[in-house]
């Protein structure tokens, strides 16, 4: 049967939401009997980037030690806060001057905020969650802090936090197109983890943040979250739905911190997103990782899904605040931007074209029709409305796409396994000269 759904129309790339800015359907339907149209999709997308020689089996880390120094700065220490970054490092970077500052300002003098939920880091407005100013001086000499990147904007990192105590690890795949995306960068990072802890045994766990996550609210505390996951594959926090305007940092600078929920209050999380303590031993056993497969959107859902209820667990009574930003606007990310769109437009080109119903589009009989024509609709219903200027119709179908198979996970229809399995994964890095 056709898969069908309706249309969202507050539909916002734009947008500070999250229910807005990455959902362009709305009340998905499919049943156990379109698994073999599931699979198809799938198979597709992973025809197209062979096609196209996206290898993503093939990584590379760019960064100015080699493998084996990192594997010896993880020696004895607690989980790493890994965050996966893009076009902020200038946001991140005045983040980090400003603690600094803020703290200078504190009278009497303390070495350090108190904990990473100490709210006087906020009085200038949000500050990143993940520095480790925010932590204690034990912790911080315990626990190191990396910023993923890819490739392109290595240097526009590594240039901004060469003199501090943040690691800026760069990433990319081999072959004709490089690999670009949300699902891309998670992989990356996980598999770097997955890397040290099979060939060193150091880091089985690791903290995995968006880069705007500011705040944690009744945060239990890093080391009482640890303890907490066991054999658990993800333990994490209900998920910001929007950014947080910086008067309301500002705010709670003036308020005491909120009191921690216990740590053994969590409960079956519905997604594992924004700030999640992952277990890196459960994946190297399993042989998983975050899809690469996932461009767009939902490769935090998708993930969670696949790996069910009882694997990932979070703290619905702790909110994840997130800061408004601003882009570096680098070259780099412009390079980005236009790999991805390259890829983008492979997979709607080569698209395996969904049979579809949507009953505000009668004509359309196909999800690309569904989408071209809400995008197109000059009146209402259809709509998907003012989008055609945030972003192209490749990036709208293959967002519905990632909704789909998404979905398709959450009731249960079995993808192939390769989705979350890339085969024979080869790995290499190269040293940056410290420039």
């Amino acid at each position: 049967m056709a898969l069908s759904s309706e249309l969202n129309s507050s539909y916002r790339p734009s947008s500070a939401l999250v229910t807005e800015k990455y959902t362009p359907l709305l009340e998905i339907k499919l049943e156990k009997s379109d698994t073999k149209l599931i699979q198809e999709i799938v198979q597709n997308r992973i025809k197209v980037f062979a096609d196209m020689d996206v290898k993503v089996d093939r990584l590379t880390y760019l960064a100015i030690e080699s493998l084996e120094h990192y594997a010896e700065l993880e020696v004895g220490k607690n989980p790493p806060m890994v965050v996966v970054s893009s076009n902020r490092s200038g946001w991140i970077k005045n983040g980090y001057d400003k603690a600094n500052r803020i703290l200078e300002s504190i009278f009497p003098s303390e070495p350090s905020f108190k904990t990473v939920t100490d709210p006087r880091v906020f009085k200038e407005g949000p500050v990143p969650f993940y520095l480790p100013i925010r932590m204690t001086p034990e912790e911080a000499s315990t626990r190191n802090v990396y910023l993923f990147v890819a490739n392109d904007e290595y240097y526009t990192y590594y240039k901004a936090f060469k003199d501090t105590n943040i690691t800026v690890i760069g990433w990319r795949t081999e072959g004709t197109l490089r690999l670009t995306g949300f699902g891309g960068s998670r992989y990356a990072a996980l598999e770097f983890f997955k890397l040290l802890l099979s060939k060193y045994k150091v880091c089985s766990s690791i903290w995995m943040l968006d880069d705007n996550v500011s705040y944690i609210r009744n945060f239990p505390g890093l080391a009482a979250v640890e303890g907490q996951l066991g054999t658990l594959f993800g333990l994490g926090f209900n998920g910001g739905t929007q950014v947080i305007a910086e008067s309301k940092f500002i705010e709670m600078a003036k308020l005491p911190a909120p009191t921690p929920v216990a740590a053994n209050l969590h409960s079956e999380a519905p997604i594992l997103q924004q700030a999640v303590l992952w277990n890196v031993a459960q994946f190297l056993k399993a042989d998983l990782s975050f899809s690469p497969y996932f461009i767009t959107s939902a490769e935090d859902t998708s993930l969670t899904k696949f790996l069910g209820l009882k694997n990932c667990k979070y703290y619905s009574g702790c909110k994840i605040l997130k800061g408004e930003t601003y882009p570096d606007q680098s070259i780099g990310v412009e390079v980005l931007q236009e790999t991805k769109n390259i890829l983008l437009n492979c997979c709607y080109q080569s698209k395996y074209d969904v049979p579809f119903s949507c009953a505000v589009v009668p004509q359309a009989k196909t999800l690309s029709t569904v989408i071209t024509e809400a995008r197109d609709a000059a009146t209402s219903p259809p709509k998907i409305v003012n989008v055609a200027d945030e972003e192209n119709l490749q990036q709208t179908y293959s967002k519905a796409v990632e909704q789909i198979l998404s979905m398709a996970l959450a009731k249960n229809i079995a993808l192939p396994e390769r989705l979350f399995k890339p085969p024979g994964l080869w790995i290499a890095s190269k040293l940056m000269p410290k420039s």
